[in-house]
C-alpha cells in the first residue's frame, strides 16, 4: 500500500449509504485482515465482520457510537483481543492499518467507541475469545466530491506536538528538514483520534522519537488505541521513506517524565529509533 497516500486521503466518514458493499471488496479486506501483523506479539487478536450492519442496528445503538451516536452503515468491523500488556496500543494499531486498507479500495470507515465490549459482544452473539475492544464503521460514503483535497485546517500544527530535547521545546524547520523529518511528521498529523482531540506529542532527542499521549478529558482506553494509531503512521511512514524503525516500548524505570521535563498527566508509551 502507498501509506502517505492513503493517509493523507483517509476521511472518517459520517454518513454512508445504504448499499451493500460489493462483495468481491468484503472478501478482500477479510482476507487481508488475517495477514496483518500485530504491534506485539504473543496477544491474540481477531477481526469480525458484521456484514448484516442493518439487522444489528437495534443491537449497536446505544452500545457502540462516534460522540455517543451509532454511525448507520452497511458493515461493520469489530476487533476481538485476549487483555494482555499493550493490548489496546496493538488493537489500535492493527485495526486502522485494515481502514487504510479499506480506503485503498475506495470505501468509506469511521472508527466507533464501545461502551461495554463484553454485553455488546453477547448480544452479537460472538463466540470468538478474546474482549470487544472497539468497532468501526464501514461502507460507501453517503457524498463524495472527486478530487476535492482534505482539509486540514483542524490538524495540530508541528510546533505544538513536537518537540526537541525538552518538553516544549520547538525544533526548527531547519533542522527537521536536514534530518528528512518534515514530510514524515507531516502525514503523522492526519491520524485520526477520539472525537479528533490528537492527544499525542512527539519528543525528538538524537535517533529517539518518543511518544507520549495525554489530555485530562480523554478516556484511557480511547489514548492507547489513539496511540496505536500513532504507532502505526510513524512506523509506515518511516518504512515507505526508506528508514528501518520498530517499536520499543517504555522501560518505566526510565525516568522519562523527570529527564525530559514531561507534565505527569501525559503517558510515554515507546520510542522509535531511526
Amino acid at each position: 500500500m502507498r501509506y502517505r497516500w492513503l493517509i493523507e486521503n483517509r476521511i472518517s466518514v459520517r454518513q454512508f449509504q445504504n448499499t451493500q458493499v460489493d462483495r468481491t471488496k468484503l472478501l478482500q479486506l477479510m482476507n487481508y485482515s488475517e495477514e496483518i501483523e500485530g504491534l506485539v506479539e504473543g496477544i491474540n487478536t481477531q477481526f469480525i465482520f458484521i456484514t448484516d450492519g442493518v439487522q444489528k442496528r437495534d443491537i449497536l445503538e446505544g452500545n457502540a457510537g462516534y460522540d455517543g451516536h451509532l454511525i448507520y452503515a452497511p458493515h461493520y468491523i469489530a476487533i476481538l483481543s485476549d487483555e494482555k500488556p499493550l493490548y489496546l496500543q496493538n488493537a489500535g494499531y492493527m485495526m486502522e492499518e485494515l481502514l487504510l486498507k479499506a480506503t485503498e479500495l475506495d470505501l468509506g470507515t469511521c472508527w466507533l467507541t464501545v461502551e461495554d465490549g463484553e454485553s455488546l459482544k453477547k448480544q452479537l452473539e460472538m463466540k470468538a475469545t478474546g474482549r470487544l475492544v472497539a468497532l468501526a464503521a464501514i461502507g460507501y460514503p453517503k457524498t463524495r466530491i472527486p478530487f476535492t483535497p482534505k482539509s486540514t485546517s483542524t490538524r495540530i500544527p508541528l510546533e505544538k506536538f513536537v518537540y526537541f530535547k525538552k518538553w516544549g521545546e520547538i525544533p526548527s524547520t531547519e533542522h527537521l528538514e536536514l534530518r528528512g523529518l518534515i514530510n514524515v511528521l507531516y502525514h503523522t498529523r492526519m491520524a485520526p483520534s477520539w472525537k479528533n482531540q490528537q492527544p499525542w506529542k512527539l519528543l525528538i532527542d538524537g535517533s529517539e522519537i518518543i511518544l507520549v499521549v495525554g489530555g485530562n478529558t480523554i478516556p484511557e482506553k480511547s489514548l492507547l488505541l489513539d496511540s496505536g494509531i500513532m504507532m502505526l503512521y510513524l512506523q509506515r511512514i518511516f518504512n515507505e521513506a526508506g528508514f528501518t524503525v520498530k517499536w520499543i516500548p517504555y522501560d518505566n524505570k526510565k525516568n522519562y517524565h523527570s529527564k525530559y521535563n514531561i507534565p505527569k498527566e501525559y503517558q510515554i508509551i515507546g520510542s522509535l529509533n531511526i
